[in-house]
């Protein structure tokens, strides 16, 4: 699920935007990583270039794995450096492309009542626009047939290091649960991976409230 969110989302910024300079790797500060709930595993990715006049991005992952609850979620940052900096508006059409098509590969159906935008000023200083998404899962895989799953796509831009931050990230939220003979026993709802992923004190994504929220403490600059 991430290599595939990945390679959409670099490629979608690699032929929409022109740079030439290396970007600051963003990255969770390690101390709050260390103090959260969950057990997130952290992946780098090599660092893509588009040429003499394609975007440099770096790609940071963010998984927790297994059946839950806590359920799963994947968590991608990309650091992305160009020489005209992108607009915000921008840097949201390119996110907004990658998610539908992220979704719509692992047939995730999305219910539109749902969406959700809005702003924050993460724990780091950078001020970022955001909205949110929800839809079932109609084809298993990562995410199970019929479990409910919550998305968010963040951007900012951190003049520090004159780097734009991009975080795409998608929870299981909930799962139907099956009792012997195929008796549907109801429905098992578990926010916690979600919380961590997206929350901060204020609760500004939702409601999400969370002392070690990873995009909220999303390193930016050195």
């Amino acid at each position: 699920m991430a290599r595939r969110w990945g390679t959409a989302a670099a490629l979608l910024l690699a032929v929409s935007v022109a740079g030439c300079l290396d970007p600051f790797r963003a990255y969770v500060d390690d101390a709050v990583l260390q103090q959260a709930h969950l057990d997130w595993s952290r992946s780098d990715q090599p660092q893509t270039d588009g040429g003499l006049f394609g975007a440099k991005t770096a790609e940071t992952d963010y998984t927790l794995s297994g059946s839950g609850p806590p359920f799963p979620a994947v968590l991608q940052v990309f650091s992305l450096r160009t020489v005209a900096r992108p607009s915000t508006q921008d840097l949201l059409g390119f996110v907004h492309t990658a998610v539908d098509n992220g979704t719509d590969s692992r047939g995730v159906r999305i219910d539109q009542a749902q969406s959700a935008v809005g702003q924050r000023m993460l724990a780091g200083g950078v001020a970022t626009q955001f909205f949110t998404e929800e839809g079932t899962s109609t084809r298993g895989g990562l995410f199970p047939v019929n479990t409910k799953v919550r998305i968010i796509g963040e951007v900012g831009y951190d003049g520090s290091s004159s780097t734009s931050v991009i975080a795409v990230g998608i929870a299981q939220v909930e799962s139907s649960r099956t009792c012997p003979l195929n008796i549907d026993c109801g429905v098992s709802r578990d926010e916690a991976s979600w919380t961590e992923m997206v929350g901060d004190p204020s609760g500004s994504v939702g409601g999400a409230v969370s002392q070690t929220g990873l995009i909220d403490h999303l390193v930016t600059h050195g």
